[in-house]
């Protein structure tokens, strides 16, 4: 239970971060960030030393689903109820868009209510029979409509990766080189091939590159659910508690900031979620190390994914060939195209970036009290914990592998020279997977297969 519960406020405490300075660097958020850091690394002592059996039991389950119900009404009350700020998104053109928000997070609180029907041992009236099948469903159906209101009611033209990724879509399908044609203000596109593929269809289809990240996020969460719903059949209580953890990641409201930005995270935890998929039920096909090396060509840092999922695996040639073969032909034919061009666009340019003294993490606040991080600091930290962390808890499996990813990706992000809302809302997105996969551990050891 000590687990299962430290995951939660951690995911709670992250969340909380990004939402009270929507990703940017104030002292609270940075305090709230580091609490949402000490739990994720308490929890793997607790990991350890976990008795998996206790996470069915029913003390567990009514703690678990009633702290889960309270953390994600408190994130949406301090939004639409209190307001936090005025409005959800920074470039909004319709005035109506905030109370419609508003309207809509009060409905979805009622219907986040509903789950404590079964904590207090109403499950068998009518009512929460017809709300146990629909509810969910309905919850992320209404979300997603909030995500595609939002982008209507923002300008996509004031936001820099907003401007990038959609006149680069125009270049690309026009037959120049994105990485060589200026948009405005911003220079050449400056992300690996697949930023830019992945919502290209939804661009030519509804002239926005933000509909993909709708749909992209939308798919990460329908593989994830469906994994658990597989796996966590036979505890009703553990599906439960699977759909909250989802929809604290889902209703985040600094999610749609996210998505009004234009950012390619919601990008990477639809790819990340269909590579756990096939890592959980194929970890020895193809389509596994071809899906992880998909998800490296989206964005730079994610190569600090690959150490750990060395480690797990070891000695695996026809894994890591398919890894290196994958990645080589996405970046192949723009490499072709222009090759100092792309390696100046996605290497060398975030060599040169200045510090982003409103970002939030270490750096900012040392630079505010006149001290200079070191550039290579961060992913030097980050490799170590990398390393140390993913040896160490590399008999837990995929668990223990979102562990190293999510603590290696704290060090990168705190100590590195810019993290804003996207970067920590993936965190908080495989900070919701550790939750899912330790439930599925314990079917796991129930059927004598060991993590």
């Amino acid at each position: 239970m000590t687990y299962l519960l430290g995951a939660i406020l951690a995911c709670f405490l992250l969340v909380l971060a990004i939402q009270y300075g929507s990703g940017y660097y104030n002292y609270v958020s940075i305090q709230l960030l580091i609490a949402a850091i000490v739990c994720s690394m308490l929890m793997v002592p607790a990991l350890v030393l976990a008795q998996i059996s206790l996470v069915e039991t029913k003390t567990t389950l009514t703690f678990s689903i009633s702290s889960m119900i309270l953390f994600t009404t408190i994130l949406l009350v301090l939004e639409v109820g209190l307001g936090l700020q005025d409005v959800y998104l920074h470039y909004s053109q319709i005035p109506l868009f905030s109370p419609f928000s508003k309207g809509m997070g009060w409905i979805i609180m009622g219907l986040l209510a509903t789950y404590l029907l079964h904590v207090v041992d109403r499950a068998k009236d009518r009512l929460a029979a017809n709300l146990v099948n629909y509810r969910f469903p309905l919850i992320i159906m209404l979300s997603v409509i909030l995500k595609i209101v939002a982008v209507f009611a923002s300008y996509i033209n004031k936001i820099d990766v907003g401007v990038m990724m959609q006149e680069s879509s125009a270049y690309l399908l026009a037959g120049s080189n994105p990485y060589t044609s200026a948009t405005a203000g911003y220079g050449g596109f400056n992300y690996p091939p697949l930023h830019l593929l992945l919502p290209l269809p939804f661009y030519i289809l509804f002239g926005d590159t933000r509909f993909g990240s709708i749909a992209w996020e939308l798919i990460g969460i329908g593989f994830i659910y469906h994994l658990a719903k597989k796996e966590l059949s036979f505890s009703p209580g553990l599906v439960r508690l699977t759909e909250l953890a989802l929809l604290i990641f889902m209703l985040q409201p600094r999610g749609l900031f996210v998505v009004e930005q234009a950012w390619g995270e919601p990008l990477i935890v639809g790819m990340a979620a269909a590579t756990l998929y096939f890592l959980y039920y194929k970890p020895d096909g193809l389509l596994a190390g071809i899906l992880f090396a998909a998800m490296l060509a989206i964005k730079q840092y994610l190569v600090f994914m690959c150490l750990p999922l060395f480690i797990l695996y070891k000695v695996d040639w026809k894994r890591y060939g398919t890894i290196a073969l994958t990645f080589t032909l996405i970046i192949l034919p723009f490499v072709i195209w222009h090759p100092f061009e792309f390696f100046n666009r996605n290497v060398l340019h975030f060599f040169r970036l200045p510090i982003q003294t409103n970002s939030l993490g270490l750096t900012a606040y040392f630079w505010e009290h006149g001290l200079l991080i070191p550039r290579w600091l961060s992913p030097i930290l980050a490799g170590l914990v990398s390393l140390g962390l993913g040896s160490y808890l590399r008999r837990f499996g995929l668990l223990g592998y979102l562990h190293t990813v999510i603590l290696t990706f704290y060090c990168l992000f705190l100590f590195g020279q810019q993290a804003f809302a996207n970067y920590y809302y993936l965190l908080s997105f495989f900070q919701v997977l550790t939750i899912i996969f330790f439930m599925t551990s314990y079917r796991q050891l129930r059927q004598g297969k060991g993590y």
